[in-house]
């Protein structure tokens, strides 16, 4: 799993704490189309799942649709178009449970967190197969604000890696702007990874993405205050403008490079 945190805006790698079947009694989900249809090119449909949080405010929420209006703008800059939005409803005991998911809590040992699988498993009730977008309202630890179940998920619904998770800090009405933008640029990181890549470098300035066309913040000559680690802003010449380094940064993050797309455009959630 690979994920962002909210401490120091950074986006974190948990596969070094965690390596990575039941329908659960749920108030129905109410499914509610939204985005664009018609496109041309490669093309990624969104489940959005709202896991019982409180002040959404249905279909035409403002919060909301600031969040997925960034997104799509982000995801414009990619060769990907964002397709259908369906935007489903989770309420109820099991939904109110399952929103506040504690990665910590495996006791099936199976290398899996149980809450997240409990919630993934849940996307067997989507009609399409879509990317899966689940927003809850806290992830244990604290400082997680994203998270995917994998890097190139699986295409299918109802497993338990099926889906990346967003923390919504408690909800979406009292998410300023910048939250809202962090929001929309969670997204597309974890879904990025969701749909093959890699942090372009990650934390320790020592290990990269595959792509050649990608620049690397080595630690080397770029760790500046010796803290062991490479940050946005020791990074921002080279590869922190680029939606998938490793932690979020106080300037734009939009970039995505050629061979980065090409390797999303393989996943098969991606319609040509």
């Amino acid at each position: 799993m690979l994920g962002k945190s909210y401490k120091n805006r950074g986006r974190i790698s948990l596969c070094a704490v965690f390596s990575f079947a039941v329908l659960l009694a749920v108030a129905p989900a109410c499914g509610k189309k939204g985005g664009g249809g018609g496109q041309t090119g490669p093309t990624l449909g969104v489940n959005a799942w709202i896991v019982a949080i409180d002040d959404y405010q249905g279909e035409n929420d403002p919060n909301f649709t600031a969040i997925i209006n960034e997104f799509k703008r982000l995801f414009g800059k990619t060769d990907i178009n964002i397709g259908e939005i369906v935007v489903r409803e989770l309420t109820g005991p099991t939904a109110s449970r399952l929103s506040f998911i504690d990665l910590y809590d495996d006791p099936n040992n199976n290398g899996l967190p149980d809450d997240m699988e409990e919630l993934f498993e849940m996307s067997s009730g989507a009609g399409k197969q879509y990317l899966n977008i689940f927003f809850v309202n806290a992830i244990f630890p604290l400082g997680v604000i994203g998270l995917s179940s994998s890097i190139n998920g699986p295409a299918e619904n109802g497993t338990a890696k099926s889906g990346v998770l967003i923390n919504t800090l408690g909800g979406f009405r009292n998410l300023s702007k910048a939250d809202q933008n962090e929001q929309a640029e969670t997204m597309i990181h974890e879904a990025g990874h969701y749909l093959g890549l890699y942090h372009t470098t990650e934390k320790n300035g020592h290990d990269f993405d595959p792509f050649a066309d990608t620049p690397e913040c080595n630690a080397d000559e770029n760790d500046k205050n010796l803290d062991g680690a490479v940050s946005a802003g020791e990074c921002e010449p080279l590869d922190g403008p680029n939606l998938m380094f490793w932690q979020a940064a106080r300037y734009v993050q939009e970039t995505m490079s050629p061979m980065q797309n090409q390797e999303m455009i393989k996943h098969p959630l991606i319609r040509q």
